[in-house]
């Protein structure tokens, strides 16, 4: 589908009528011009209706550029795949994009390439798996000082970092929690007494429940962990 078909969809309006105004628009015509001495191009929109139509076409011509940035970007890596090329060509939001690009995309060194470093993949792994094996038994065998894994909960920490550099980087997650703040969260104001824990010092957001959270599977050893 085109942008002017998607815009067409989503206005209401005739596909001719979009890809006029379109036209006009590159031509560096302004809303006020077009919606005053172009009507007979566009069917009468109106100036809102105009300016919705300039928004989304600036927005969905930026996701396009970015689309194709992101494929380049991750074929140059020689991992495009043809599934994942499909997946950023049906990405409808910016924010779902770069979902899809977070795993690769070149980061600096964080603290799960460190952990990664030191050999404690396999141990993110496994706990992952959450087979039933106690993390603590299994993280035994990757003390290792030379490496710079001192002790268990050196281990047992490297691991953790990789596990949630994973799940940061999953795409489906990121959407799902996405769609579950949207759904379920609601603005907080601080009144007198409220414990500041409780608040994001930036957004001031509050999340109704946890309950929701649990449920995604790949949330469920971090839920689990710390009941």
């Amino acid at each position: 589908m085109t942008i002017a078909e998607i815009l067409s969809q989503e206005l209401g309006q005739k596909l001719e009528y979009i890809e006029n105004v379109i036209a006009l628009m590159d031509e560096g015509n302004t809303i006020p011009f077009i919606a005053r001495y172009r009507k007979e191009m566009h069917g009468a929109m109106d100036d809102t209706t105009l300016r919705t139509l300039e928004t989304r076409l600036t927005y969905l011509r930026n996701l396009q550029t970015r689309r194709d940035e992101v494929k380049n970007s991750i074929e140059n890596q020689g991992k495009l795949t043809d599934e994942l090329a499909q997946a950023i060509d049906n990405a409808t939001t910016l924010a779902e994009v770069e979902d899809l690009y977070r795993p690769y995309k070149q980061k600096r060194r964080t603290r799960g390439s460190v952990a990664r470093e030191k050999g404690l993949e396999p141990l993110a792994q496994a706990i992952f798996l959450q087979d039933g094996q106690a993390p603590e038994k299994l993280a035994e065998s990757y003390v290792n000082p030379e490496k710079g894994v001192d002790s268990v909960e050196a281990a047992l920490q490297g691991a953790s970092d990789i596990i949630a550099e994973l799940i940061s980087d999953d795409a489906a997650i990121r959407s799902n929690l996405r769609r579950l703040y949207q759904a379920t969260a609601m603005v907080v104001l601080p009144t007198p007494g409220m414990s500041s824990s409780r608040i994001c010092p930036r957004a001031r957001i509050a999340v109704k429940t946890q309950s929701k959270v649990r449920s995604l599977p790949t949330m469920a050893f971090f839920t689990s962990a710390k009941t």
